[in-house]
């Protein structure tokens, strides 16, 4: 249903995958399940943060998965994060009446990012995976550059 073609970055001790998100069309009665799903059981745990510079990206700690958005600005280039608390599990299954679909979590934020981020229109969305971080500010450095 949703594929991506992960790019392995590395700047300084911090090495992340960054992926683009291409999400398929899906079928009414699945987007809808998906949703709600979505709604009750992820939206709940979630933060989205626009930002700028009151709103530093926070520390990303290895193992750390979320989502970068870029927001649709004609006047300046915006970003903001979603950081998929560990909380949630990585995969979330929807039953259907006659099946059912599993989704990476990061998939399916992306699929209803602008519940989210409801002011800001967005653009486009990556997720990533810090797989080491040893010096936290190297990577504010790259998502910076990514807008």
């Amino acid at each position: 249903m949703e594929r991506s073609t992960p790019q392995k970055r590395r700047i300084g001790a911090t090495s992340f995958q960054l992926s683009p998100v291409v999400l398929e069309p899906l079928p009414h009665p699945d987007d809808s399940l998906l949703a709600r799903s979505f709604r009750e059981q992820v939206l709940p745990a979630l933060t989205p943060i626009a930002l700028d510079h009151a709103h530093p990206l926070p520390d990303l700690p290895a193992g750390s998965i979320g989502l970068l958005v870029r927001f649709q600005r004609h006047s300046e280039r915006r970003i903001g994060v979603v950081l998929v608390p560990p909380l949630l599990p990585q995969w979330l299954t929807v039953q259907g009446p006659k099946h059912s679909m599993t989704v990476r979590v990061e998939h399916a934020i992306a699929r209803y990012i602008s519940d989210l981020f409801t002011t800001l229109p967005v653009e486009k969305s990556w997720s990533f995976r810090v797989t080491r971080t040893d010096e936290p500010a190297q990577l504010r450095f790259v998502f910076r550059n990514v807008a």
